[in-house]
């Protein structure tokens, strides 16, 4: 992975790019998975991120279903 570009502001001044920050996280969980390579660690992560995804898709279908119901409330003239 490369480094964060560096570009100069309108003074001249070096700045890092808007990806300087994500390439510190991405740097960190690299360096965090290296040390805990087991097999456990992996599949707690996958727990994780699929616990995430099931309340992401929940939400996402709650969302549909309430804009569906206040459709019908309106269409009724409730």
């Amino acid at each position: 992975m490369q480094g964060a570009k560096l570009s100069r502001s309108p003074r001249g001044i070096p700045q890092q790019s808007s990806r300087g920050p994500w390439d510190n996280i991405v740097k960190f969980l690299d360096s965090l998975m290296s040390k805990l390579r087991g097999n456990h660690v992996r599949f707690i992560v996958l727990v994780v991120f699929d616990f995430v995804n099931v309340f992401d898709s929940l939400y996402t279908f709650l969302h549909l279903l309430y804009s569906f119901i206040l459709s019908l409330i309106s269409c009724t003239g409730g």
